[in-house]
């Protein structure tokens, strides 16, 4: 009976080994087989970051536009007001609206700039609330002035500099 017992825990010592042997070829086997199959489609590999690079890439561009100095609507004309801007467009929209503002149409977007800011009094370009407005009406005037030229518009107006003297 013992010959027995001892023949017996030696059949499960041998099917605990082969169990081991087949779970570590198999994990080995599976990791092989991935490396194998990804060195085979390079292609796939390399779909990856341009992928990424496109989700990277900005979803605006900004044009620089001119300084712009202008006297401001006050009695004795001693104080002026000089502006820098930047122009937000969309990624889609920026070859169209570049090719207006590096033309010579420019000339319609700058006088109109001189004429709105020409109009403004130091009280009206004082604090944050009236630059955000300045921005939206800028943003405004300049895309009803694009409309007449291209379908794109401009996404934001952000001051680069903005001086009162």
């Amino acid at each position: 009976m013992q010959a027995n017992t001892s023949h017996r825990a030696g059949l499960g010592l041998i099917a605990l080994i082969l169990a081991a042997a087949v779970v570590l070829l198999a994990a080995v086997g599976g990791h092989m087989l991935g490396r194998l199959m990804s060195s085979q489609e390079p292609a796939a590999v390399e779909e990856k970051p341009a992928a990424e690079e496109v989700q990277k890439a900005p979803l605006y561009v900004f044009l620089p536009f001119d300084r712009t100095v202008v006297n401001l609507a006050e009695a004795r004309l001693t104080r002026y007001l000089s502006v820098t801007l930047s122009l937000q467009i969309s990624r889609e929209s920026s070859d169209a609206v570049r090719q207006v503002f590096e033309s010579d149409r420019k000339a319609i977007f700058k006088n109109w700039l001189i004429s709105y800011l020409s109009d403004k009094t130091l009280e009206e370009v004082k604090g944050s609330t009236s630059l955000n407005k300045l921005q939206r009406e800028i943003l405004d005037g300049f895309n009803s002035l694009l409309a007449d030229q291209v379908k794109e518009r401009i996404q934001d107006v952000l001051f680069e500099e903005f001086n009162v003297q």
